[in-house]
């Protein structure tokens, strides 16, 4: 048991509470988290991105996902926390397991910044018919229960310039504020990170691996307000908000604003999917626009300098992995490389573009068996050398001033058996058929997913997570609304604009794990688009060779092999006048046709 958890069920005890639950997020519904908010980690010692905490006097469980799976099971050893493996038919929901734990007469206590409002609203009465009384909390309990907690960041933030961002503040006000008008709405309530950065082009190191400052936002239809910390805008960024029309508020009274802000009657829009608790019961007799933040899918449908600028940093980042690729072919066989040290060395490869901000996420340096945890990341205790025996996955992405990439190859640097190159193929020929599908306006992504796990059902093979995620520019690695996914989308049709990565995989438990990881670009289809229904395609943005070692040809057809060729003489076009002569060599090897 963690000297945490012990303190959480002393606070229980001293405050009459049956339990409580810690989910894995902060006040703006963030996926990564500033160390502020990682109260579920200091409570559990689970480390992982994705898991809700639920904990009693006497019992406790987390919540995770097949990501984490294997990660969970190691962090939570010896703990007293029960893991529960989500998505798995014999897993209860953490709301069911709370009933079975607590009984009428209950007192469940959840911290109102940390839940969304429709999470709360679903539950509450249902608990209520039962007995159980869910109510908040003061945020308060875990600076008192955590007293070394880290601060929020005081790093400065900066202004994404037009020329990156395509739009200028003023402008894509003007767009927000028209959708407003169309839903006779009188604000609009902007609470997500990545949403208050690219509606003010605004730009920071808040958070790890993410260029986002911590903000709120609130539009008015003749006003548009920030909310952020004291200190964190410079001058010169002031000014420029203000030439906007953007005036800056204390990001404390965000909250208290909303109190005192609205009228009975007021119109207020919230994505009330996205939005806390605590925002909503702030609002009063405000009528409330439950509806999705429009701002999710204008972000999403990337402008012509956003895609430009996507295009033109996924070219920088495939000569960095290009030159890592080279590097580790002559260097794995002296049994020097360590998977942190090639981590490091590929981190060393794309710091030297000058456009290069740093990581979008943990780079996931996995050799053998370390492959099958599907979030690995090594560290002092974990490394190991890579060899030449087993498979090699690195999955890793950067942070450009111009765009967010993210790309998954899987390489031998030996001999592969024949069950790792059936298993490699087969992944490869979902990837493959996933990136030359053409689809009719209107389809979503939950509709080509199965597409990419075709080949590996017909060998009884599956994995657990969804094929494709959205991708900002230069924001979150990880975007919505769209999704290639059956496991959770909102069905989304996909238009063009619309970044999405290919990343079907195979986890084999104690052995190998594979994932080959592209990023696309949703674009017009000329060839199938008729004159009553258009058609789209994807083109990929992503330029690195896939290892031809690990490819068997007779189990791809005809279609997947002429995609996997074009794609490699695509790559060799792209990159080879970014090469030197030794890396260049490499390449066209490694780009060399694979036949039948």
């Amino acid at each position: 048991m963690t000297q945490m958890l012990e303190k959480l069920r002393q606070f229980l005890r001293e405050t009459n509470q049956t339990a409580i639950i810690i989910p894995s997020t902060d006040p703006h519904g963030s996926e990564y988290l500033p160390e502020h908010w990682k109260f579920r980690t200091a409570v559990s010692g689970f480390t992982g991105s994705a898991g809700d905490l639920l904990v009693t006097a006497d019992q406790a469980g987390l919540w995770t996902d097949s990501r984490y799976f294997l990660q969970a099971e190691s962090e939570l050893a010896g703990s007293g926390i029960e893991l529960f493996r989500m998505g798995l038919p014999d897993t209860p929901p953490l709301w069911s397991k709370l009933m079975d734990w607590c009984p009428s007469g209950s007192r469940v206590a959840f911290f109102g910044q940390l839940h969304a409002y429709t999470e709360i609203a679903r539950h509450q009465p249902v608990l209520a018919e039962r007995g159980v009384d869910l109510h908040p909390v003061p945020e308060d309990v875990i600076d008192r229960l955590w007293t070394d907690r880290p601060a929020l960041s005081n790093a400065p933030a900066f202004v994404h310039p037009s020329e990156f961002a395509g739009q200028t503040v003023a402008a894509k006000l003007r767009r927000l504020r028209d959708l407003m008008e169309d839903e006779r709405a009188d604000a609009h309530i902007v609470t997500a990170l990545d949403a208050v950065a690219w509606l003010m082009n605004l730009r920071g190191s808040d958070i790890a691996y993410n260029p986002l400052v911590i903000a709120y936002a609130l539009v008015l239809r003749d006003e548009a307000l920030l909310y952020v910390p004291e200190g964190k805008l410079p001058a010169t960024v002031i000014r420029e908000l203000e030439a906007s029309g953007v005036g800056i508020r204390p990001y404390e009274d965000f909250l208290p604003d909303l109190e005192n802000r609205f009228t009975t009657g007021s119109r207020v829009w919230v994505d009330v999917e996205a939005s806390s608790w605590a925002v909503v019961d702030r609002l009063g007799g405000a009528r409330i626009l439950e509806k999705a933040s429009p701002i999710t899918l204008l972000k999403a449908v990337k402008n012509t300098a956003e895609l430009d600028g996507m295009r033109a940093c996924h070219v920088r980042d495939g000569v960095a992995m290009v030159k890592f690729l080279q590097w580790m072919d002559e260097n794995v066989p002296s049994g020097r490389v360590t998977e942190l040290g090639a981590a490091q060395r590929l981190l060393e490869f794309r710091q030297e573009n000058e456009r290069f901000v740093g990581l979008s996420f943990e780079t996931i340096s996995a050799y053998g068996p370390h492959g099958a945890i599907v979030h690995y990341a090594p560290d002092a205790e974990s490394d190991v050398p890579v060899g030449t025996d087993s498979l090699y996955l690195i999955d890793s992405g950067g942070q450009y001033l111009d765009g967010t990439t993210d790309i998954t190859r899987t390489v031998s640097f030996g001999r592969p058996g024949p069950t790792q190159i059936e298993h490699f193929t087969r992944v490869l020929a979902g990837h493959l058929q996933l990136s030359i599908t053409s689809f009719p306006q209107g389809t979503s992504g939950k509709q080509l997913d199965t597409i990419a796990r075709m080949p590996l059902w017909e060998a009884g093979l599956q994995y657990g997570h969804g094929t494709g995620h959205g991708i900002g520019a230069f924001l979150g690695v990880h975007e919505g609304p769209h999704a290639i996914s059956y496991y959770r989308c909102r069905g989304q049709a996909l238009v063009p604009g619309m970044i999405t990565s290919n990343e079907p995989g195979l986890y084999v438990q104690g052995s190998h794990g594979m994932r080959i990881e592209n990023v696309l670009a949703v674009v017009s289809d000329p060839d199938h688009t008729r004159a009553d229904l258009a058609f789209f395609r994807f083109d990929n943005l992503t330029m690195c060779p896939i290892d031809r070692k690990l490819v068997s040809p007779g189990l791809l057809t005809p279609s997947q092999l002429r995609a996997l060729n074009a794609y490699h003489a695509l790559v060799r076009t792209v990159l080879l006048p970014h090469l030197d002569a030794e890396c260049a060599r490499w390449l066209t090897l490694a780009t060399e046709p694979v036949e039948n």
